[in-house]
């Protein structure tokens, strides 16, 4: 979600962000064509792009994620994980 080419204009927190590229947080499934179209606009503008996608996973990120900080990337990264969680459990 975060871009790794990133403009300064479009993400104030990049600095903070940077770190966070390829955090499972940060990381989203989306149609190539979406894709390409969000390349490395701020997540505001994204939003509306979004908002086109048809996957449940893109869907979920635009209800509980208004903006795209450190926080959010956190927040995500335990959804993720609990979603994650509940289609493989563990094998003891």
């Amino acid at each position: 979600i975060f871009p790794e080419n990133s403009e300064d204009d479009e993400w104030p927190e990049k600095q903070i962000l940077l770190p966070h590229i390829w955090h499972l947080g940060n990381l989203a499934i989306l149609e190539p064509s979406l894709n390409r179209r969000a390349g490395n606009l701020s997540y505001s503008k994204k939003r509306e792009i979004y908002g086109e996608s048809e996957i449940v996973m893109i869907s979920s990120i635009l209800e509980k994620h208004a903006e795209w900080s450190m926080e959010d990337i956190l927040k995500n990264a335990d959804e993720m994980t609990r979603t994650c969680s509940q289609i493989w459990p563990a094998k003891l």
